[in-house]
C-alpha cells in the first residue's frame, strides 16, 4: 500500500491537530506532562534503567507527532549508563510529513535537541519497516509506517514496554481493536507492562481477553482514569523452526566480544560498521586490502529497483535504498565521502512501475511522460573506497593476510595465514568476502552461490558530455564527468553483468560493447571513440539464483534434512513432536552474494544480520526474512527432494 501521510495542523499555536481524525495529537498547556505521565510513569520505565537492563525494547501505536518517543529518549539518556540500550517500535499507517514535525519542535524547546536528531534519520514515506540507527546516542528506532496490525503481524521481537497511543479510541478504533491486540500480546516479553490514555471499558476487556490484567490509575489533569496493564502470558513467534535459531543468544551480547569478518569490501565493512557500533571488537582481514576487488570500482550506483508487482527483490531493494540514504546522511555529515546526487532514466515502464509502486510523490519527477522520462533527486552515485574505509573506522583492519584456515578451538576461532601463524583469534566469524575469495570458502560450497563477471569503463569527457549534470541509466549507467580520487575528470560507463562464458578477449569486447551502446543510448555520448578510453575495469561478484543476497547463521544441510525433511514434504505424522530450531554452525555467520547493489543492500542487510547476532529485534518484514535467510535455499531443495 502507498503511504498517505497526514498534514499537521494547529487548534492553536501549541495545539498540533489532525484533519484526518479529527482530534489533537496532544494539548498545549499539558501535553508533555501528560505524556511523561501517562506513559514513561505508568509503565515505571525509570525503574527499568536504574536496574540497568541491558536492552529495553518499547513498543507503541501510533507515532504521531513522535512526542512519546521523544521523552522516552530523553528520560533513557538521562539516566542510563554506557551498557545499555534502548530499541523504540512505532506503528503509524499516516505519518507526519518531516518539514511538518521540524516546524512543530520549533514551538517547544524543550523537544529541539532531541527532535533534530529524529529529524535528521527521519525516513522516506514509504510502506513497511524503517530500521533507524542513531549514531550519537544508544537508540534504535523501528518505525513501521502501515496499518499496525497489518505490520505487526509481520515483527518477531519481545517488547518490554508498550504505549497504546493513538487518538481517541473512538475515533481511531483500528488503533485499540482485538486483533491488533492480539498481536501486541505475541510480541509481549513475559511480564511485559502497558499503559494508555483510555481506560475505556472495550479496550480493557480487548487487552484482558488477550492476556493483560489491567488496572486502573488515576488520570492526568481533567481526565478521571487511565489504565496500565501486564502481560500474563509468553511471547511466541511466527518464524517456522528453520528460520529461527537454535543456540540460545543473548538479548545483547557483552562488549568487547570478537568478531571476525573476512572481507573489506562493502560487504565486510558495513556488517564490521554495525558490530562496532554495538561495542564489538571486530577484526576484519582481507588479502587484497580494502574495497579492492568488486567493490572497487571508481564509482557506484545508489538507485532504486521497480517492478510492476511487488517481489521480494523490489521489496528489500525499496528499504534497502531508503536505509542506504540515512546512512549516506550520517557518513557525509561527518567525513568527505565523495558522492554526487541525481539519476535520470527513460523508460515507459519505469513510469508504469512508478504510477503502481511505494514511492512518494517527491521521490521522482516526471520531464517527459511519453518518453518516460524520470528524474530521480535523491538517487545517484558514492564513491565505493570511501564509503568502505568511513565504514571501516573503530575496527582493527589485517590487509595483505589471506586466510588459509580457520581452526576452531574449544568457543573460539583462530583465523591462520599460509604459514600457519595466527593473524587473530575471535569468538564470532562472518564471511563477507567476495567471489575472488571462493577458494577460501571452502565450507561454503553447499550454497547455490555464482560468480558473475561486470566491466566498467574510465571516459574522457566531451564537449557535449561534460555538460551532463546527472547519471543516466538505461540498462547500464553512464556518469556526469566526476573527479573521485582523480586527477582529471572522467565519466564512469557500465555495468556488465556476465555470469555464463568469459572469452580470454573478454575485456576488449566488452570494451567495443559498452562504448558502442552508450553511443546509441545516450546523445551526450554520441562522439566517444576508442581514443575516449581512459582505462577498463573488471571485477566478479557474487550472486545467487533468486538475485538476494545469503544473510544470516552458516547451516548444515545435512543436519536440517535430517530435522526437517518430512515437515517440509507434508509426511510428518500428525501428532509428532515440533521440530527443533534450526541449529546453526556454531558461531559462524555468511554476509554474501549483494550481486550488483552491494552499496545499498548492504546497508540495510548489515543492520538485519547484527540484530539477529545479538538476539535484538529483527529489523525486517517476516515475509521478506524468509527470502533473505542463508538456510531458504536448504529449505526449497528439501521441499522438491532435492538434498541427498
Amino acid at each position: 500500500m502507498k503511504i498517505s501521510p497526514t498534514p499537521l495542523l494547529y487548534k492553536n499555536e501549541k495545539t498540533p491537530y489532525s484533519p484526518l481524525f479529527d482530534d489533537i495529537y496532544f494539548d498545549s498547556t499539558e501535553g508533555i506532562l501528560e505524556s511523561e505521565y501517562v506513559y514513561c510513569d505508568g509503565v515505571n520505565l525509570n525503574e527499568a534503567i536504574l536496574k540497568r537492563t541491558p536492552q529495553i525494547t518499547v513498543g507503541e501505536i501510533g507515532f504521531g507527532v513522535g512526542l512519546n518517543f521523544l521523552l522516552t529518549c530523553k528520560r533513557f539518556i538521562e539516566n542510563a549508563n554506557s551498557e545499555q540500550r534502548l530499541t523504540y517500535i512505532a506503528a503509524e499507517k499516516h505519518p507526519v510529513i518531516k518539514e511538518h514535525l521540524a516546524e512543530l519542535y520549533l514551538r517547544f524547546p524543550e523537544l529541539q535537541t532531541i527532535g533534530q536528531i529524529l529529524l535528521d534519520q527521519y525516513p522516506l514515506l514509504t510502506p513497511g519497516f524503517h530500521w533507524i540507527r542513531f549514531p550519537s546516542i544508544p537508540v534504535s528506532l523501528l518505525l513501521l509506517f502501515g496499518d499496525a496490525t497489518q505490520l505487526f503481524s509481520q515483527l518477531e521481537a519481545q517488547v518490554d514496554y508498550w504505549y497504546w497511543d493513538g487518538f481517541s479510541p473512538a475515533k481511531n478504533p483500528d488503533a485499540f481493536s482485538e486483533s491488533c491486540f492480539s498481536e501486541v500480546a505475541r510480541l509481549s516479553a513475559k511480564g511485559a507492562t502497558g499503559a494508555s490514555f483510555s481506560s475505556a471499558g472495550w479496550v480493557r476487556r480487548g487487552l484482558e481477553k488477550n492476556g493483560f490484567q489491567v488496572t486502573k490509575r488515576v488520570g492526568f489533569g481533567r481526565k478521571r482514569e487511565c489504565i496500565t496493564a501486564t502481560f500474563t502470558g509468553s511471547p511466541s513467534s511466527k518464524l517456522p523452526p528453520w528460520y529461527s535459531n537454535q543456540q540460545p543468544i543473548p538479548k545483547l551480547l557483552p562488549n568487547q566480544t570478537r568478531v571476525g569478518v573476512i572481507g573489506a569490501g562493502l560487504a565486510g565493512s558495513a556488517i564490521a560498521n554495525s558490530l562496532v557500533h554495538r561495542g564489538f571488537d571486530v577484526q576484519v582481514i582481507d588479502q587484497t586490502g580494502v574495497a579492492q576487488k568488486a567493490s572497487g570500482n571508481a564509482a557506484g550506483l545508489f538507485d532504486l529497483q521497480l517492478s510492476r508487482i511487488p517481489s521480494p527483490l523490489s521489496r528489500f531493494a525499496q528499504l534497502s535504498l531508503a536505509h542506504f540514504l540515512r546512512e549516506l546522511k550520517e557518513t557525509t555529515a561527518a567525513a568527505s565521502i565523495q558522492h554526487r546526487f541525481g539519476l535520470t532514466r527513460e523508460s515507459p515502464e519505469v513510469l508504469e512501475c512508478l504510477k503502481s509502486g511505494e514511492f512518494p510523490p517527491s521521490f521522482f519527477s516526471i520531464q517527459n511522460s511519453s518518453l518516460g522520462r524520470i528524474d530521480f533527486p535523491f538517487c545517484g552515485i558514492v564513491n565505493p573506497l570511501d564509503l568502505c574505509h568511513y565504514r571501516l573506522q573503530g575496527c582493527t583492519v589485517h590487509l595483505h593476510k589471506k586466510v588459509t584456515t580457520v581452526h576452531r578451538k574449544d568457543s573460539t576461532f583462530e583465523l591462520l595465514d599460509s604459514e600457519g601463524k595466527v593473524i587473530t583469534e575471535v569468538d564470532q566469524l562472518v564471511y563477507a568476502s567476495g567471489a575472488d575469495s571462493l577458494p577460501l570458502l571452502s565450507d561454503l560450497t553447499s550454497y547455490p552461490l555464482k560468480s558473475v563477471r561486470g566491466q566498467t569503463l574510465r571516459v574522457h569527457p566531451t564537449l557535449e558530455s561534460e555538460r551532463l549534470d546527472s547519471t543516466l541509466v538505461h540498462q547500464g549507467y553512464a556518469t556526469p564527468a566526476i573527479s573521485f580520487h582523480s586527477a582529471r575528470p572522467f565519466h564512469l560507463i557500465g555495468a556488465t553483468y556476465q555470469g555464463k562464458t568469459i572469452h580470454t578477449d573478454q575485456l576488449e569486447r566488452d570494451t567495443e560493447t559498452l562504448l558502442t551502446e552508450s553511443k546509441r543510448k545516450w546523445i551526450p555520448f554520441k562522439d566517444l571513440n576508442s581514443e575516449s578510453v581512459i582505462d577498463a575495469r573488471e571485477g566478479f561478484r557474487l550472486s545467487t539464483p533468486d538475485k538476494l543476497p545469503l544473510i544470516g547463521p552458516h547451516c548444515d544441510p545435512n543436519w536440517m534434512k535430517t530435522h526437517y525433511e518430512k515437515m517440509l514434504q507434508g509426511h510428518a505424522p500428525r501428532h509428532a513432536p515440533a521440530p527443533p530450531p534450526l541449529q546453526m554452525v556454531p558461531n559462524t555467520w555468511i554476509f554474501l552474494a549483494f550481486g550488483s547493489r552491494g552499496i545499498t543492500f548492504t546497508s540495510y542487510g548489515a543492520e538485519i544480520l547484527a540484530q539477529q547476532m545479538t538476539g535484538e529485534t529483527l529489523p525486517v518484514e517476516r515475509d521478506l526474512w524468509s527470502h533473505l535467510h542463508s538456510a531458504r535455499f536448504f529449505v526449497r531443495n528439501l521441499k522438491r527432494h532435492e538434498i541427498d
